[in-house]
């Protein structure tokens, strides 16, 4: 049942209960008014109607009698009307009929009753919608005394016989006008308030029900993929306002939905046209869920949904660059499968018909939810130099969708083509090359220790700072002088991003290489052009040596 009928349901079963009491009190007001109503009219029939009556009788006119007996029983309704004496007897009659005949046979014995009450007014009672009346008349007439007579007063003769002037009324037809009057006055009061219901039903249809009904129907399509679905609905009412706040919801939800497609769409275009391998591999059926045509065209695998990796990868002939085989349960993806553990092979060699492809792959787990455990690995793969270490960074991924990549893998590969993107190390018997300066900040004492040897042993003179207090300070001294800043984002004092600004505002042509490990806002970070590069944590001091020479524009250490 709808909210509209439950409503109009209700209300009719208020008014319909009033209207009951109403229709009973009226009835039960009926047979009161009736009787009270026509024992005023039988009495006042009886006053005026008796005198002639009784004169009549007393001159023997019985034509006369009974003309006005039968005058007198037509008052309030069908009904006959009679004379009777003490004993009971009719003696005229309305209905010639019952003339001689007892009270009792004439059903009027309740004549006899009423007329020996010592009143002089008529008197009256209503039995079974039946009216009884009674007036008491005289046989003769009484003599009064003669005032102008002097002497003692005569004895009264003897008196003259009391007779019961009676009338018998059916109210049957008043009680059943006054129940009909009733009955009309409740069809009227009924009719009112069905039509008061009916204009409530059309003002609820379309100020309830309607709007209801199309906010359903838009939720409903809405949910079934209908994106442009809208109420539509104007208006000041709580239903309008529902319809319109749905409404701005689903634009909003509509351009979200949009920026995501479209972000997805340049994100999966980005990975596809990426020069290095990607692939993602689910952790519960080891089955990939992506993989880029670079790594199709790396590995000679074809597109297989349905093959585990295991599977795809028993097809490729991996090789260490002596020509012996690689084991499958070696290469990086199964060893993350099985570990948890990020793994790397930087002398892995592919053999493709007559030539081979000496990669560099790297394979790290993906966590979605944040937890311990992780639900895929993520594994990237490059043409590269067998001899050229490389570090790998650790990443943890919050959220994945499938189908449109995550903007949180694109950190993780855009870091990771950086890294293995970058040309081999010189050898270290190289010959040195100038003095440029270097700023190293980071509150970890060992690794500024390493990192100062290490570019020092190429080279450069590095200037070390602990926090960002002493950054600030060397870089106001010597700004122009520093040809790169490699600098920790987790420093303490004043933190890395307000050390990056000010150095920035001193020098915006200032090299900045960012050391940090994974963070969320990675991506606004790199798209914002502070950062040169990133080194992304652990890494070996090679990688630093060789991230600050792509920093420089030059060689180092030569």
């Amino acid at each position: 049942m709808t909210l509209r009928n439950q409503l109009l349901f209700l209300l009719a079963l208020m008014f319909g209960s009033v209207l009951v009491a109403k229709t009973l009190i009226d009835i039960s007001r009926v047979g009161p008014e009736v009787a009270a109503r026509a024992g005023a009219e039988a009495r006042l029939a009886l006053l005026q109607a008796g005198p002639g009556i009784e004169r009549a009788y007393r001159d023997e006119r019985m034509a006369d009698v009974r003309a006005g007996l039968a005058r007198l029983a037509t008052v309030g309704g069908p009904g006959r009307a009679a004379i009777l004496d003490d004993r009971g007897a009719v003696l005229a009659a309305s209905e010639q009929r019952l003339e001689r005949l007892s009270a009792g046979a004439a059903g009027l014995s309740w004549a006899t009753d009423l007329a020996a009450m010592p009143t002089p007014e008529p008197l009256t009672e209503v039995v079974n919608e039946s009216l009884h009346a009674v007036a008491t008349i005289h046989s003769r007439p009484q003599p009064a005394p003669d005032p102008e007579l002097l002497g003692p007063v005569p004895p009264p003769p003897p008196s003259s016989p009391t007779l019961a002037l009676a009338l018998q009324t059916d109210l049957a037809l008043q009680y059943a006008a006054g129940r009909r009057s009733v009955a009309v006055e409740t069809a009227l009061i009924a009719a009112g308030a069905l039509l008061m219901l009916w204009l409530l039903s059309i003002a609820l249809r379309l100020e309830l029900q309607r709007p209801a009904r199309q906010i359903v129907q838009t939720i409903e399509a809405f949910d079934g993929g209908d994106r442009a679905a809208r109420n539509g609905l104007r208006g000041r009412s709580e239903l309008s306002r529902i319809a319109k706040a749905f409404d701005g919801m689903a634009d909003r939800l509509r351009q979200s939905e949009a920026d995501l497609l479209d972000s997805q769409v340049r994100l999966d275009r980005t990975l596809q046209a990426l020069p290095m391998g990607v692939m993602v591999v689910r952790r519960d059926d080891g089955r990939p869920f992506f993989v880029n045509p670079r790594w199709r065209e790396l590995f000679g695998i074809p597109d297989d949904a349905s093959r585990d990796v295991l599977s795809l990868l028993s097809q490729v002939r991996c090789e260490h660059p002596d020509g012996s085989p690689f084991a499958i349960e070696e290469l990086p993806i199964p060893a993350v499968l099985r570990s948890g553990q990020v793994a790397e092979a930087r002398e892995l060699c592919v053999r493709r018909d007559d030539r081979v492809l000496a990669l560099s792959v790297v394979a790290l787990p993906l966590s979605f939810s944040g937890a311990e455990s992780f639900d895929a690995v993520l594994a990237l793969a490059a043409e590269a130099d067998a001899s050229s270490p490389v570090a790998v960074p650790t990443f943890q991924v919050d959220t994945w969708t499938r189908g449109a990549t995550s903007s949180d893998v694109a950190t993780v590969v855009a870091h990771m083509e950086s890294v293995m993107a970058a040309p081999a190390a010189e050898p270290e018997s190289a010959a040195l090359y100038g003095r440029d300066t270097v700023l190293v900040a980071s509150p970890d004492r060992a690794e500024l220790e390493a990192a100062k040897q290490a570019l020092e042993a190429n080279g450069l003179r590095v200037l070390a700072a602990l926090d960002g207090s002493q950054g600030m300070v060397y870089f106001g001294r010597e700004g122009p002088a520093i040809r790169v800043v490699v600098l920790d984002l987790a420093l303490a004092g004043p933190s890395g991003e307000m050390l990056l600004d000010e150095i920035l505002a001193l020098d915006p042509a200032a090299r900045i290489v960012a050391m940090c490990g994974y963070r969320p806002d990675l991506p606004q970070l790199a798209a914002s052009g502070k950062i040169a590069t990133f080194l992304t944590r652990p890494f070996r001091v090679e990688r630093l040596c060789e991230t600050v020479r792509q920093a420089m524009g030059t060689a180092i250490g030569v």
